[in-house]
């Protein structure tokens, strides 16, 4: 990698979520086009007929639990629209220097395209050019692009959260939620270890280690189990980056470019259907395409470079936990997933 190319990849892992700080323009919540604004409205409209079957009077009248309902849904398409189009609203931002940052054109255009891809569908990074020049600097933007996107999920540790938030507002949180502030505590730390290889044409290996401090286990209802992962057993799985002539699927290529060394729990086997591979299926299946996706690429470009994934245990690991431990309430971690996947 060259100073130039090592300057936008850096930059872009500081600026790639800049459009997570702009509230949705006008134009786009009064867009009666798109789908999230049509579903605002049907669920007003809800709201507004059960007040008005409660309500004996003809004017319309809302209680404070109608007005709080219509506000939540607000909020809630709000906070979507901001985070599912905010990566494309940090390359706008970029790009038309927003900020004022102390950036070249050529270099605003770059960081700019990095930062989206980071939002993107695998098959709309295919379209990302392989390389562009910066005066006579070759920039390999889809590589740059490709390793943004794992640095940014590789942001999975407990370091993430923390547990005094999740006790004051996990009432008012989804199942979903409470899902993934457990699995980020439940996540010690992220470890790398390369390893170089005296053979030049032997690749450098880095190995991404997610050193858990609970890794929930046991075994559940097989069946029960499958109807629950459905089309998202990791068997069945289906991702836009593996489809195509050549293309043999997310658990075939995973078995391929993926070894999951000195791992505590074998992702790509499949005889492994219980609590464990449900929970690593949920939180890390998009981890693995991926890396899957990424050793795809490099391997075609000749790039001496291959990444593995690992799930792995800590010494002092636990069979369960407390993510809510405090004069009020006790709730473990092993009864959620339990409850989560059945």
């Amino acid at each position: 990698m060259n100073s130039k190319e090592a300057f936008r990849l850096f930059s872009a892992c500081f600026l790639h979520d800049l459009g997570m700080l702009s509230a949705p323009t006008k134009k786009r919540l009064f867009d009666e086009s798109e789908e999230d604004i049509n579903n605002l409205t049907q669920k007003v409209d809800r709201i507004l007929r059960i007040a008005k079957s409660k309500n004996l009077e003809e004017e319309l009248v809302l209680s404070l639990s109608h007005i709080y309902d219509i506000y939540n849904e607000v909020e809630k398409l709000r906070d979507n629209i901001v985070r599912s189009e905010h990566p494309y609203v940090s390359e706008q931002e970029i790009v038309n220097d927003y900020p004022g940052l102390p950036l070249t054109v050529a270099e605003r255009r770059d960081i700019g395209i990095i930062s989206a891809a980071h939002g993107q569908y695998k098959s709309e990074v295919n379209n990302i050019n392989n390389t562009i020049y910066d005066g006579l600097h070759p920039i390999r933007l889809k590589l740059l692009s490709l390793l943004l996107r794992l640095a940014d999920l590789s942001d999975v540790s407990k370091d993430r959260v923390r547990r005094e938030v999740l006790e004051r507002n996990f009432q008012r949180m989804d199942n979903v939620s409470v899902y993934h502030w457990i699995k980020h505590l439940s996540v010690e730390n992220l470890h790398l270890e390369t390893i170089r290889s005296e053979e030049l044409n032997t690749p450098t290996k880095v190995i991404i280690y997610l050193n858990h401090n609970y890794l929930p286990s046991g075994n559940l209802e097989k069946e029960r189990l499958k109807i629950r992962c459905g089309k998202r057993c990791k068997i069945k799985l289906e991702d836009d980056g593996f489809k195509g002539k050549g293309q043999k699927g997310f658990f075939a290529e995973g078995q391929k470019y993926i070894e999951e060394s000195n791992t505590d729990f074998k992702y790509f086997e499949k005889n492994t259907c219980n609590l464990t591979c449900a929970f690593v299926n949920e939180s890390y299946n998009w981890f693995f395409a991926e890396i899957i996706y990424l050793n795809k690429y490099l391997n075609e470009n000749n790039i001496n470079l291959k990444f593995d994934l690992s799930i792995r245990k800590t010494k002092n690991n636990t069979k369960d936990f407390h993510y809510i431990n405090n004069r009020n309430k006790t709730y473990s971690a092993q009864e959620f997933m339990i409850k989560y996947f059945q």
